[in-house]
C-alpha cells in the first residue's frame, strides 16, 4: 500500500511517500506560497509626534482602534491560505491521476486542515485515510513517521 503523506501549513507544504509503516519517509515534493511569505513583514509605519494634548489623545484613540481591528484575521490572508490549499489539492489530484499513491494522510494545523480538506477533489478525498491536526513541518522525520497510523498500510 503506497501512502502519500502531506505536511502543510498556510505557507509551506511537503509531500512524502511511505511504502510501509517502518519504511523511511521519501520526500517527493514541496510547495511554498510566495505571497504568504511576502506578507509576513509589513512595511514600518512612521507617525509624526502630536503637537498638543488634544492631538495626542486623538492619536491614542486611533491607535487603540487600529489594534482592535488588527486582532481579527484579515480577509486577504484567509484568501491566500485558500488559494494555497487549492494549489496543494491540484498537486494531489495530478499525483492521483498518475497513480502515485493509494492512500492519503494529511498533517496540518486545525485551521488549515479544514481549508485543505475542502479543496480536495472527490477522487482524492476518497483516498483520504487520516487527518492529523497538528502542524508537523518543523518536527523531526522520525516523529512524523511515528504519527502515521499503521492501519494505513493494511
Amino acid at each position: 500500500m503506497r501512502v502519500r503523506l502531506i505536511l502543510a501549513n498556510q505557507s509551506e507544504a511537503r509531500f512524502y511517500d511511505m511504502a510501509s509503516a517502518d519504511s523511511p519517509l521519501q520526500r517527493v515534493g514541496a510547495l511554498t506560497d510566495g505571497e504568504e511569505h511576502a506578507q509576513d513583514t509589513p512595511p514600518p509605519v512612521q507617525h509624526a509626534a502630536p503637537e498638543n494634548e488634544a492631538a495626542a489623545a486623538a492619536e491614542r484613540r486611533r491607535f487603540a482602534f487600529s489594534r482592535r481591528l488588527s486582532t481579527a484575521e484579515p480577509r486577504p490572508r484567509k484568501d491566500a491560505a485558500m488559494r494555497f490549499a487549492r494549489q496543494i489539492a491540484a498537486e494531489l489530484d495530478a499525483a492521483r491521476r498518475r497513480d502515485s499513491f493509494d492512500r492519503l494522510v494529511l498533517m496540518a494545523g486545525p485551521a488549515f486542515i479544514g481549508l485543505l480538506r475542502s479543496a480536495l477533489s472527490g477522487p482524492v478525498r476518497a483516498t483520504l485515510f487520516a487527518e492529523i491536526r497538528r502542524d508537523m513541518l518543523r518536527q523531526d522525520e522520525t516523529i512524523v513517521q511515528a504519527c502515521v497510523p499503521p492501519e494505513a498500510f493494511l
